[in-house]
């Protein structure tokens, strides 16, 4: 896990879920089926996470369960398909700290088209109205 001091925008602190504070974002997705998403299979997207478009088994698994972290005594859901969720985000080195030291999420979800997720926000934002 990577942490980032704002008090000193370069510094970062790499270490164990058990050993370092826990900080979690929640987002509420919205899931557009294949035959709405003019993909082949269903998406999921977040929309305060652009242009990212994931494939809602990645999300969801087969739907027979998700996954659950405990973290401090608290569950909460999580991707079925961690890894390929923080690939697609950050890209195949998404555990290996740069060079540069730069932030992740400078760039995410690069080969995501910006278009494609205002249309399947907006096909959403009809389907629950």
């Amino acid at each position: 896990m990577c942490i980032t001091d704002y008090s000193d925008p370069i510094a970062k602190t790499w270490g164990a879920w058990d050993k370092i504070p826990t900080y979690v974002d929640v987002y509420v997705p919205r899931q557009v089926p294949h035959n709405e998403s003019r993909f082949q299979e269903s998406k999921t997207i977040f929309p305060v996470v652009p242009p990212c478009i994931f494939n809602t088994k990645d999300i969801y698994g087969d739907g027979a369960s998700s996954k659950q972290l405990i973290i401090d005594g608290l569950t909460v859901n999580a991707p079925a398909d961690t890894m390929n969720v923080l690939k697609h985000i950050y890209g195949e080195n998404w555990n290996e700290p740069d060079r540069q030291r730069s932030a992740h999420g400078v760039r995410p979800c690069e080969h995501d088209n910006q278009g494609h997720f205002n249309e399947l926000v907006a096909r959403a934002n009809v389907m629950t109205s």
